[in-house]
């Protein structure tokens, strides 16, 4: 779980870097990023309160399996940035 969720965390920041840099939407950088892979990945939350400060947060759902989880566990990662 902490691999998935180090990696969110990049592509929580990637997408803040990208939106802030008014290259793409998050959801365009994410279908970049996903380069074919069969990710759930959701956007939770994307917001630019001030105009200049993006802040990003990317979810998914995993299902561990075994006989202490019976549902999927949801992961969530943040990121943010800011355009000049």
């Amino acid at each position: 779980m902490f691999v998935v969720q180090k990696r969110l965390t990049t592509l929580a920041e990637g997408a803040a870097l990208a939106v802030a840099a008014d290259q793409m939407t998050v959801n365009e950088f994410l279908a970049l990023a996903r380069n074919g892979e069969k990710y759930r990945l959701e956007v939770a939350q994307e917001k630019a309160e001030d105009g200049l400060t993006v802040q990003v947060s990317i979810c998914t759902s995993l299902a561990l399996g075994g006989w202490f989880v019976s549902h999927p566990i949801k992961v969530c990662a943040n990121g943010a940035a800011r355009s000049e």
